[in-house]
Formats: C-alpha cells, sequence, structure tokens
C-alpha cells in the first residue's frame, strides 16, 4: 500500500507542476487587424511580411486605434501576462501609448510611455501587460478570456495628435500555465484510503 501510495502521490505533485503556455494572438505577418475611429492610420499601415509597420504619414491621436475583433481572438484561458514586441521607427515623436483588452463587458487597458518601456529603433523590445495589475478597468471588473472581443492599441494622447506616429509591431502572445486538472479529490481519496488501512494494521 505504501508504494501504492507513493506513487500515485509522485503522479499527482507531478502533474501539479503545470507547463507553461504559449497562445498566439497575432504574429503581425497577415490580416486580422482592423483600423478605425477616423484615423489616419489606416492608409499609413503596412502589414507584413514579418511585421506591421505605422507610418509614414500617420499622427498620434488618443481616438486612433488598431484592434482585432471578434473571430479571430483564440481562447486566452490559462493566460496571465501579454507580451508584446515592438520597435520604434526613425521619426516617431509619440511617447503616450496604451494597450487594451476587452469581452465587450469589461476592459483591462495598461497605460505606458516609450521612455519606461524602453523602445529604441534598433531591435524589438517585449513589452509585458500583467493581467492581474492593468492600468484602468471599465465594466463588470471581470474579464472573460475565454470570450475576448477585442484586443487593441492606441497610440498618441490629445496633447499628441499632431505628432509623426512612427512604430513597429510583431509577436502577441498570451503567457501563463495550462488551466490546473482536477487531482485534489483524488490525493484526498488516496490519504482517507491509506489512513483507514493504517488504523486496520494494514499499511504495507
Amino acid at each position: 500500500m505504501k508504494s501504492i501510495l507513493a506513487t500515485t502521490l509522485f503522479l499527482i505533485l507531478a502533474g501539479s507542476q503545470l507547463p507553461a503556455q504559449t497562445i498566439v494572438v497575432s504574429d503581425f505577418n497577415g490580416t486580422g487587424w482592423d483600423l478605425y475611429s477616423g484615423s489616419d492610420w489606416a492608409p499609413a499601415a503596412v502589414t507584413g511580411p514579418e511585421f506591421l509597420t505605422i507610418g509614414p504619414s500617420a499622427t498620434g491621436n488618443a481616438n486612433a486605434s488598431f484592434n482585432r475583433f471578434i473571430a479571430p481572438i483564440p481562447d486566452m484561458t490559462g493566460t496571465t501576462v501579454f507580451h508584446l514586441d515592438l520597435r520604434l521607427v526613425a521619426g516617431n515623436e509619440v511617447n503616450q501609448l496604451a494597450f487594451y483588452v476587452s469581452d465587450f463587458e469589461t476592459t483591462y487597458q495598461w497605460d505606458f510611455t516609450v521612455l519606461s518601456a524602453g523602445l529604441n529603433s534598433t531591435t524589438f523590445t517585449t513589452v509585458i501587460f500583467d493581467l492581474a495589475s492593468p492600468d484602468i478597468v471599465s465594466g463588470s471588473g471581470v474579464l472573460d478570456l475565454n470570450d475576448l472581443g477585442q484586443i487593441g492599441f492606441v497610440g498618441g494622447s490629445v496633447a499628441e495628435t499632431d505628432l509623426p506616429f512612427r512604430m513597429q509591431f510583431d509577436n502577441l502572445v498570451g503567457v501563463g500555465t495550462v488551466p490546473e486538472p482536477a487531482s485534489a479529490g483524488l490525493l484526498s481519496l488516496c490519504l482517507a484510503a491509506w489512513a483507514w488501512r493504517r488504523r486496520a494494521g494494514v499499511a504495507k
């Protein structure tokens, strides 16, 4: 019994070491992103073959953004952070940026700046957005990762409306852990069986 219990416990505990998961939202190599809100980004955006570039005629605007809508967004269950690779293009003067995700009832938004994110025009920099600490939460306050309807990015503040906005986007992914299996109940049953056999004098 001890041998069986030890083996069972090992399997349960080994299963509790949950593997990391990475879910690709977009590699920015193709379609699936829509530009809207009267933005001048649309004619200035070039998608692919390896990343999306905003420029050369785009300007910063708090109401200008691009979004990925309902159908293309995968189930993001298990995601704890989003990673987005960004690189500046020469001539950019916009500093205020925002990233957001929404299930159309709740929206999480993270505000950051070119300076705080350490962005440069030489290499892509991975900016991390932690689902546990968004800067702004609107709506019900509980984001449904299984039913996201919109993921988007805003470049520029009201004060930066007429400034040149030049940036490249690559590899937006959700990173987290595989949802935990229901192993707690099995562990409890094993311990209870071992305790019963021990009281009965047959724990060998």
